[in-house]
């Protein structure tokens, strides 16, 4: 048995709990669990990245920290960060995808050679990479 976080209020909750003690809100099978590992230290300047579902901010992730982050349903998931290199003006690196509910994914991120988000999925069974069409591999965007 493991604790995760409730998709309503954010607190740890049974992850054999049908609903949260403190809010009722459900946990159900059908929720989206993503571990997620931020980018590597070694990458100077690097920024958090930033988790949305459906257009609404549910996370972020530091630089060389994990988080795991159990969404209440499937749903766009979309990942921002701001380019660590030469910051002129504004390099939003941006990725999102469609995740079906029951998704669980270890997806860890890193920079890309040219500075991109490398979105990488250490479990390539998952099915998250499936959706984006890049299965079992980085993503340079």
């Amino acid at each position: 048995m493991g604790l995760t976080n409730c998709p309503e209020c954010s607190r740890e909750v049974s992850d054999r709990a049908a609903s949260c003690p403190q809010c009722g809100s459900p946990i159900t099978a059908e929720s989206v669990t993503l571990t997620l590992t931020g980018i590597p230290r070694r990458i100077l300047g690097a920024k958090p990245v930033h988790v949305y579902l459906n257009g609404s901010k549910v996370g972020s992730v530091g630089k060389a920290e994990e988080l795991t982050l159990t969404l209440p349903s499937g749903g766009n998931v979309e990942f921002v960060t701001q380019a660590p290199i030469f910051p002129v003006g504004r390099l939003e690196k941006r990725v999102s995808f469609n995740v079906p509910g029951g998704t669980e994914a270890n997806l860890s991120f890193d920079i890309g050679p040219l500075g991109g988000l490398n979105v990488v999925d250490r479990n390539a069974d998952s099915g998250v990479m499936g959706v984006m069409g890049f299965l079992g591999f980085g993503i340079d965007l």
